[in-house]
């Protein structure tokens, strides 16, 4: 026989909460006292206030549980399907904050430079920036991965620096973020640092959070140049220059393949028939031509798209903005039969 403050104890539930379930009919009100004149909790009384703390923690709210106890219809396994399928995205939007959340730890950026670079992508929610970066953060490198030398030698930084100045310059020369002699500028900076961003506009773009407006690298870069104002410019400069060149080159290559990846998919096609098997090989091409080899090579590029696009954080999006229900898992699904060969020579 234990008091209030004992099963408090054992249960893990404060003496206050113990005494709303009671009140609520939820818990059993104990009917004895002790001789000092406090109630006294049995097996039993102790037993239901152990459910209750285990139907809490899966996220059953007071009339949830209540039925459990109180209702002969109840379906137990019905109930814990669907609270576990609700754990599972809740599960899932925890780790895209913390993911997040790492990523604005290890890059300075803030929650207010992370929403001014995703304002500016129509339709992009608040959801969809966590699922999506989350995704992401658990497809790229972690920092304890081995990580080839730099393939750009001191000289080409040097130029890449110089050149990166050099829009610098034409801020500090008064010219507005969308003239043709900003943009030649850009264009020039993402010519010459492709060997570490990739030739895509898309890779230069999610660079640009370093030092998006608002974030520590804003500030240092703002700082060390002394120009108040720069990272606004360069953020809207390179975004200017994304949506001038998103539907060319590199980029153009890769969504077109998914694309018809896609389409392959909505004509019913398996994943791993010889029509979707031939366009994977183009994106394993884009991959091997794209994308420096000493930094990743294409099978790792592979491998990590078929997480990317498995994850429910990413392909939700993916779906949704892009190429309709099903479309992420479809494309991971066939990259990842691609990737079989890898393992198996003969196949």
């Amino acid at each position: 026989m234990r008091t209030i403050t004992d099963a408090a104890k054992i249960v893990g539930l404060s003496r206050r909460v113990i005494q709303e379930y009671e009140k609520d009919g939820v818990a059993i009100k104990p009917s004895q006292k002790n001789k000092y004149g406090y109630l006294i909790y049995d097996d039993t009384t102790i037993d239901r206030l152990w459910q209750i703390r285990f139907y809490r923690e899966l996220g059953y709210d007071k009339r949830a549980i209540k039925a459990v106890f109180d209702d002969p219809d109840y379906d137990y396994t019905a109930a814990l399907e669907a609270q576990v399928k609700l754990l599972e995205k809740k599960k899932l939007e925890i780790e895209n904050l913390i993911g997040v959340a790492n990523l604005m730890k290890e890059t300075g950026l803030t929650p207010k430079a992370l929403h001014l670079q995703t304002a500016i992508l129509d339709g992009l929610t608040f959801n969809d920036t966590f699922g999506v970066l989350g995704a992401i953060s658990r497809c790229l490198p972690h920092g304890d991965e081995e990580t080839e030398d730099s393939p750009v030698s001191d000289e080409e930084i040097e130029r890449i620096f110089e050149a990166f100045e050099y829009v610098l310059s034409q801020y500090k020369a008064g010219a507005a973020y969308d003239e043709d002699s900003v943009q030649t500028a850009v264009q020039e900076f993402h010519k010459l640092a492709s060997p570490w961003l990739s030739d895509t506009v898309s890779g230069l773009m999610m660079v640009s959070f370093l030092i998006a407006p608002g974030s520590k690298g804003a500030e240092e870069l703002e700082a060390d140049y002394e120009l108040p104002g720069a990272a606004d410019f360069i953020q809207r400069a390179v975004h200017k220059y994304y949506d001038d060149n998103i539907d060319k080159g590199a980029d153009k290559i890769l969504n077109d393949a998914l694309e018809e990846i896609v389409s392959f998919g909505k004509k019913k096609y398996k994943p791993w028939s010889e029509e979707v098997q031939a366009v994977v090989a183009k994106v394993y091409d884009f991959y091997a031509t794209t994308f420096n080899s000493m930094f990743i090579s294409p099978r790792e590029m592979m491998k990590r798209s078929i997480l990317l696009y498995a994850d429910p954080g990413y392909y939700a999006f993916f779906d949704k903005v892009t190429h309709g229900k099903g479309a992420g898992k479809y494309v991971s699904a066939a990259f990842k039969h691609y990737c079989k060969k890898f393992d198996n020579p003969e196949q």
